[in-house]
């Protein structure tokens, strides 16, 4: 190819180009009331335990007298016993 070409005329010093895929993940975490439509949300890097512990605790202080239904897929890091607020859920 004409890049090619270049690479060996223009820039002998250049032998080879490595390229990198680099995947970024946010991870986005997010609970509604449905009666009302109030949303309790964090963002993060990371998808682990701590970051579950964290947003269990944003969602317990966002609704401290509700009782809270959460839906989630059974993840490692969405077990209670594992963020220390077992206490407040019931698995």
């Amino acid at each position: 190819s004409a890049f090619r070409q270049a690479m060996k005329t223009d820039w002998p010093a250049i032998k080879k180009i490595q390229l990198a895929l680099v995947r970024e993940f946010k991870y986005v975490y997010c609970a509604v009331a449905p009666a009302d439509g109030e949303t309790a949300w964090m963002a993060s890097d990371q998808m682990n335990t701590e970051s579950m512990g964290k947003f269990m605790e944003i969602v317990s202080n966002k609704f401290p007298n509700d009782l809270i239904s959460m839906v989630v897929d059974g993840a490692g890091s969405q077990k209670a016993k594992a963020h220390g607020i077992h206490q407040l859920v019931w698995e």
